[in-house]
């Protein structure tokens, strides 16, 4: 009789255990209400604050030109590379093919110069090497990340749809930027994104109700 009660307390414990397990499990997966998924693997976004979104600040860049890397014409730039020019003309014709060009930022501790077009009906965003010439298309303005190798990027069209409305993440080491990912997204569009951290990117998302109204929030998606 000792051993039989002994059998069933063990055997009741062990229900309770797994019971607890599971409860902990569900709750766990429960803490993470928004999320993201990108080539097969789940990015979290956890709901911040808008004070806190406005608080953090993003680091300035280099937007006066270095004259002898970029060189401004009126009808065109020219980024001189160590292997060769790279040249992005402007074309005032009416039509699809009209793009103005127009000198961003440079990225000199990385090797980089940013330009962007914009186009008929939608903008362009090159980062071009200074060493190389690689010229790497974004959709719209890279964010450096603090620690200065990634770029973070955000495009929010959820209307006309004449841009891709999403996100992308970029490396950046001296010679190459490689995309990690990109993701289209339909639900809603980001509207400004911040580097919280090297693993930690903070957006400002748009959605839009069934009356086309806009309404925001905060969100932390964290990259590692």
């Amino acid at each position: 009789m000792y051993i039989q009660m002994r059998i069933i307390l063990i055997a009741s414990l062990v229900l309770v255990g797994h019971a607890c397990t599971q409860s902990h499990q569900v709750t766990d997966s429960k803490s993470h209400k928004d999320s993201l998924e990108i080539g097969g693997q789940y990015y979290y976004l956890d709901s911040i604050g808008a004070d806190y979104f406005e608080r953090v600040t993003i680091p300035a860049i280099q937007v006066k030109p270095d004259t002898g890397i970029v060189h401004i014409y009126p009808d065109s730039i020219v980024v001189k590379s160590n292997a060769k020019n790279v040249c992005f003309k402007n074309d005032t014709s009416e039509g699809e093919s009209a793009v103005t060009y127009a000198f961003i930022a440079m990225y000199l501790n990385q090797g980089y110069v940013h330009i962007a077009g914009t186009h008929w009906e939608w903008t362009s965003d090159h980062v071009i090497n200074i060493r190389t010439g690689s010229d790497t298309e974004c959709w719209e303005d890279p964010v450096l990340s603090p620690g200065k190798d990634k770029f973070f990027v955000f495009s929010s069209d959820l209307v006309a749809g004449f841009m891709p409305n999403g996100i992308q993440l970029f490396t950046v080491n001296a010679d190459t930027i490689v995309k990690v990912f990109e993701k289209e997204i339909e639900s809603w569009g980001p509207e400004q994104a911040k580097w919280e951290s090297d693993t930690s990117v903070l957006i400002k998302r748009l959605k839009l109700d069934d009356n086309m109204q806009s309404h925001y929030d905060y969100v932390r998606m964290v990259l590692k």
